[in-house]
């Protein structure tokens, strides 16, 4: 006999809601099934392959305090705030069952009055003035015997600032990371003025149920436990941003930069310009590979060669390419 269970997290914190889906992915058992719902505080969350430099903006992100958090599944870079809700479908089972989930949502919504449909590269999307506007993404994970299917639904999120941070600032060439495909995105009040999180999360539960023919369950709030290990390993500079699979990159910001990285760490790095000279560059770029790609990193270069009276020049150049990581100390 199948179980289900659903719960609706008490936190809003990014890092702890991941850890909690990772511990319910851990314990959930064959026969069962659980939705678990959730909000995050502002935060820009990037699947698993992907490349921050490449996503996102992350000196304005840090200016407004915006958290970026790598999750362990696949997928595309979204943006979360208060105005979004979280799904987690997780199965006892490895088939992650997407389409189902995705009809439990749809149905959810029709019945909240909210025309929308699964369009044909498998996005939910709602339909205005002939154009579809997308209010979910989402990525999946599978293992041996489990598996979930997780995304976002864009309630009222603030729109202009999920385009203004997923619009990175360099474009890098031969990167092995996976690219987020850009959408139009529409919030879900706009189909209905009256939509409020609430009223959707009582529909994902019931259409749940439905879905199955079963009788749901809460989930016990003990239950909703974690791992403080894996929970700082979500944390951690180390895999947030040094887990970005090998790029390349050649940009020209009055200084041409050429330079291959994986996990963090510059293998190879060639400054070129007719302005400074080339023993100077040479030096900058020698003490640089095999370090970090970070703003501190070129800062500790240029204090320990004393280069910032002469070619203070070079130093904005690297630090406004967008390439090196701010505000980290690793």
């Amino acid at each position: 006999m199948m179980n289900l269970f659903t719960a609706l997290s008490p936190y809003t914190d990014p890092y702890i809601n991941l850890a909690i889906e990772d511990f319910l992915l851990k314990i959930i058992g064959p026969q069962e099934k659980f939705l678990f719902l959730y909000n995050n505080r502002d935060s820009v969350v990037m699947g698993r392959f992907q490349n921050p430099l490449m996503e996102c903006r992350l000196s304005e992100m840090f200016q407004q305090g915006i958290k970026l958090v790598r999750r362990q599944s696949g997928g595309g870079c979204v943006y979360h705030d208060l105005g979004n809700l979280n799904f987690s479908f997780l199965h006892g089972e490895r088939d992650y069952h997407k389409e189902t989930s995705q009809t439990i949502i749809l149905q959810a919504l029709k019945n909240l009055n909210i025309s929308a449909h699964r369009n044909e590269r498998s996005d939910l999307v709602v339909s205005k003035n002939g154009i579809d506007y997308k209010f979910s993404g989402s990525a999946f994970k599978q293992k041996k015997d489990r598996s979930f299917h997780h995304g976002t639904l864009l309630i009222d999120s603030n729109l202009s600032d999920l385009n203004t941070f997923l619009k990175p600032k360099v474009s890098l060439s031969l990167s092995k990371s996976i690219s987020s495909v850009r959408s139009r995105v529409i919030n879900l009040v706009e189909a209905n003025s009256r939509l409020t999180q609430s009223d959707l999360v009582a529909e994902l539960m019931s259409e749940f149920g439905k879905c199955y023919d079963c009788k749901v369950q809460s989930l016990d709030k003990s239950v909703l436990n974690y791992s403080q290990q894996y929970l700082d390993e979500l944390r951690s500079e180390q895999w947030i941003y040094f887990e970005t699979p090998k790029f390349e990159f050649e940009l020209d910001h009055g200084l041409a930069i050429r330079a291959k990285c994986n996990k963090g760490i510059i293998l190879e790095l060639e400054l070129v310009s007719d302005l400074y000279p080339a023993q100077v560059l040479c030096l900058i770029s020698q003490e640089l590979q095999g370090k970090y790609h970070t703003q501190q990193e070129v800062l500790n270069v240029f204090e320990s060669a004393q280069l910032f009276s002469e070619y203070n020049d070079i130093f904005t150049c690297l630090i406004e390419s967008g390439i090196f990581y701010p505000n980290l100390q690793i």
